[in-house]
């Protein structure tokens, strides 16, 4: 038998359920599961942004992999808040999944935002699945991908403030063209070497 509680907003829940919701990260992903979102976003109190760093940063990640599984490569963009861009980063991962890919790009350009000094984080990727993993609306049931989500986790913690959101395909070319760029380069050299 559930234990039931009423919150100030008058909504009845388990009592579990409510204790959790005091807590303000968990609250913010309850509301965004119970409203159907696909993006997440966790806010904390934040420390004054140093002059010579960018505190605000856009990421646009991709990750893609010919073959499925088969030869794969990450890329990010860092967009600065005045919409310049900061960084481009790409990685050839080898053969392995799309999904695989679509983390490993998350992980680098988590990376490279925390070099640079990215105090807060608007991650926007066309990966529906790995938004919603990291959200906690879809369980990660691959084994190869729970460390690569618990690393994305641990990363995402490290910004004052982050946000997670699936966008379309045509919103980030940038990012897609990159990792184009990554496989069509490892084909061109492959080609190269047969000759």
């Amino acid at each position: 038998m559930l234990d039931w509680k009423t919150k100030a907003s008058g909504v009845l829940l388990p009592a579990d359920l409510a204790l959790a919701l005091e807590d303000e990260h968990l609250r913010t992903i309850f509301e965004a599961v119970t409203a159907g979102r696909t993006s997440w976003s966790r806010m904390t109190p934040t420390r004054e942004p140093s002059t010579d760093k960018p505190a605000r940063c856009i990421i646009y990640t991709d990750g893609g992999a010919r073959g499925n599984p088969g030869p794969a490569a990450a890329a990010g963009v860092i967009v600065g808040h005045d919409g310049a861009v900061l960084a481009e980063v790409t990685d050839y991962l080898g053969t392995t999944t799309n999904n695989v890919a679509e983390y490993k790009a998350l992980i680098l350009t988590l990376r490279r935002a925390l070099e640079l000094g990215c105090t807060r984080v608007a991650v926007k990727m066309d990966s529906e699945l790995v938004v919603k993993q990291i959200a906690g609306l879809y369980r990660v049931k691959d084994a190869k991908m729970v460390p690569l989500h618990a690393e994305v986790r641990r990363l995402l913690a490290r910004f004052d403030a982050q946000s997670v959101e699936h966008v379309s395909r045509a919103s980030n070319k940038h990012a897609d063209k990159l990792v184009n760029a990554v496989l069509d380069a490892r084909d061109q050299t492959l080609r190269e070497r047969a000759q």
